[in-house]
């Protein structure tokens, strides 16, 4: 799947990266959704139906860890993958794992670097 046809849905309380990580992957060709924590994410999944999702762990109301454990009991979105950004210890970072996380990308996580998990995991998805 190419950049310019996959939407991305940025999932992050903070807003300076939900701008820097959004205005990246545009740059990069990539169609961008933004959501401000979990309960947010889950019904922007259910209208956008983005490609891929890009996951804060530490977030109000509903947490990274709530939020991928829910994408991943839907049997719609399951295949949905998620990438956890987070700077938490390595046990939370196991806690994503086992909640269903794809890939981590360790704060700080550069763009390009970001950008390069996002291509890597929709290369390997099966086209739907």
């Amino acid at each position: 799947m190419s950049g310019a046809s996959a939407l991305v849905l940025i999932v992050d309380d903070d807003e300076d990266n939900r701008f820097t990580y959004g205005a990246a992957l545009e740059r990069g060709g990539f169609r961008v959704e933004v959501a401000s924590n979990g309960l947010e994410a889950l019904a922007k999944i259910a209208t956008a139906r983005p490609d891929i999702v890009i996951m804060d762990l530490a977030m109000p109301l509903m947490d990274g860890l709530e939020a991928t454990r829910a994408i991943r009991s839907n049997a719609e979105t399951l295949g949905i993958p998620v990438i956890a950004v987070s700077g938490s210890s390595v046990e939370q970072l196991q806690r994503a794992y086992d909640a269903g996380v794809d890939e981590i990308c360790r704060k700080p996580c550069l763009p390009e670097d970001l950008i390069a998990i996002v291509e890597q995991l929709l290369s390997e998805r099966p086209q739907r």
